[in-house]
């Protein structure tokens, strides 16, 4: 992540009829553009993994949900969401961060 925070996901165990089939979402984010960019958005929800914007678990919503009344086709399944927060479309692997403006980032 781009403030040095490990890489996460959630993942919901499937049941019943669903436990062999599988939702895979990779969340959305954009780029960053900027040096300037990245190191305002390692401090924001698509930057980081800290607890401060994303909690132990998370409820979903729409095709994500575990809710048959809300979901009625993929509720039970297998779900795994991978959380964004490089700023390069899931592509950054770095050791080192670059300093940008006094901020520390991982780009």
């Amino acid at each position: 992540c781009l403030d040095g925070s490990p890489p996460a996901y959630y993942f919901r165990p499937g049941s019943s009829d669903g436990e062999n089939k599988w939702i895979v979402h990779l969340m959305g984010g954009g780029w960053c553009f900027s040096l300037e960019d990245c190191a305002e958005r390692a401090g924001s929800l698509l930057g980081s993994t800290s607890s401060v914007f994303w909690p132990d678990s998370a409820p979903f919503d729409g095709f994500l949900s575990n809710l048959e009344s809300v979901n009625p086709y993929f509720y039970n399944w297998n779900l795994v969401f991978a959380i964004y927060c490089d700023g390069g479309s899931f592509a950054g692997n770095v050791d080192e961060p670059l300093n940008v403006g006094g901020s520390m980032i991982y780009l």
